[in-house]
């Protein structure tokens, strides 16, 4: 397989992908965009979470556990405050019909960040 064919394949992929979108009903297209939101969002997120918890520990003058304990704290409160609620509201304005997924994907955004920082 040459370059130009590996190249295409995503693409191929992806018009698939929102061809079958626009064929389903419109409520279960509205939670496959949905997923596809959270999961670009999420990556996002997860990278500015960890940027900060890397940054603040290397600043903090405590041992390397307290500060990460207390650096997480900050960093989630950060992430749910300024990057989780947003999109969810955001989300709630487009899908107003989709308020409980949206509390589950809020849910799931903060289990993300919680275990970006035990992994850090």
């Amino acid at each position: 397989m040459n370059n130009l064919e590996k190249e295409k394949e995503p693409r191929i992929g992806m018009s698939i992908l929102k061809t079958s979108i626009k064929n389903v009903p419109t409520k279960v297209s509205s939670v496959l965009y949905i997923k596809q939101n959270i999961i670009r969002k999420s990556s996002t997120i997860i990278t500015e979470f960890s940027i900060i918890v890397k940054k603040r520990i290397l600043r903090l003058q405590l041992s390397e556990l307290q500060a990460r304990s207390q650096v997480t704290a900050v960093a989630v409160n950060y992430i749910v405050s300024e990057k989780i609620t947003p999109i969810t509201n955001e989300l709630k304005a487009e899908f107003k019909e989709t308020r409980d997924d949206i509390q589950i994907m809020k849910e799931l955004f903060l289990t993300i960040a919680l275990k970006a920082s035990s992994i850090q």
